[in-house]
Formats: structure tokens, sequence, C-alpha cells
């Protein structure tokens, strides 16, 4: 069954908005239903659980919300949360990432019934510019390599894969790609 495709009628801009340590509840519940969503299907349900309780906790999510360490960026129409992500300011970047300073794109999520609807590649563009206005050569990011949808985007998006890492779903170990892209640098 095909998600209906939601569109932001007579909202020609979507609004990109900063998130605030008040909102966590609502980012806890946007990204573990969109990952749920998305991922839900690739391993046991007891890992399942394991990664909800280490990473999608509301006080984990309060805490990044409040660091200073992770800008979080919300895409909505008329309220509803259409994507999220993280800009992450102090993650070390892989060996593979040639390109330094580089910044990390965390967890880019979109509600299935958004994706299709070019607000994905409008989030993007805002972090490409924020990372930019960062000082960072390059973003990057980490994609699990059977997610050919989201993978067919970063490409779109001009990322290149560059390398290969881990990623642990509860103790499931997932293979994923790294993948870089360059920025320009902000003009002064």
């Amino acid at each position: 069954m095909t998600e209906p495709r939601l569109e932001c009628a007579a909202d020609p801009e979507p609004v990109i908005r900063s998130l605030a340590s008040v909102e966590a509840p609502r980012v806890t519940d946007f990204l573990w239903r969109t990952f749920v969503a998305t991922y839900g299907h690739v391993g046991s349900a007891a890992n399942l659980e394991l990664l909800r309780a280490r990473s999608y906790d509301p006080e984990i999510q309060r805490a990044e919300l409040a660091s200073g360490d992770i800008e979080h960026w919300v895409i909505e129409c008329y309220g509803a949360w259409a994507g999220l992500c993280q800009l992450r300011l102090r993650t070390p970047a892989p060996d593979c990432v040639a390109l330094r300073p580089a910044l990390e794109v965390g967890r880019f999520y979109f509600d299935l019934g958004f994706q299709g609807t070019g607000h994905a590649a409008r989030l993007m563009t805002h972090i490409k510019q924020r990372a930019a206005q960062q000082g960072a050569a390059a973003i990057w990011l980490s994609v699990w390599k059977q997610a050919q949808q989201a993978i067919r985007f970063y490409e779109k998006q001009h990322f290149v894969a560059v390398g290969s890492m881990t990623y642990w779903y509860g103790d499931e170990a997932k293979d994923d790609w790294v993948m870089q892209h360059p920025l320009p640098r902000a003009q002064d």
C-alpha cells in the first residue's frame, strides 16, 4: 500500500525552523515513528526495542537539543512536520571523508506522506547552507547500503559514497555507506 502524498496546499513556502529542547517529546515521536516506518522491518523486535532505549528516549533528545553540539531543523507545513534533520557540529568524520572540516548530517528523516514533494531537497539545501556558514568544507552522512530510495536521493543531492561503516541496530551490525558532499565556502 502506498502512503498518500501530503502537499502544503496554498502554502508555497513550507517553514524551515530550528527546534528547542522543550520540543523533545515531539522530536522523539517524529524520529521514532519515521524510523520504524522506514527501517522497522530490518531487524528483530528485541533489537528494535534496544535501539529505541539507546537512541530514541525523550531525555536523550532533550539533551541533544540543549547541547549546542547539534542543530535540529524541521520543515513543516501548517504545523505538520514533513521532515527533520540534525546537523552535528562536533562529530568526528571517519577517515574516508577526505574534505575537512566536515560536519555530519544526522537523522535526515521524512514522514512517508511527504516523500516525493520536494521538501527533502529544500531541507537539504538549508543544511548545506548552514554547514557552509559554519566553515565546513564538506558534509557527510551514513546510510544503510540497502536503503536504495535514500541513496538515490543523496546521489541527486551530489553526495558520493567514499567508504563504509557499521551501524548498530540494537545488537545487530548493519553495513552503511559513508557519503560526502563538498561545500562552497561561505562568503564573509
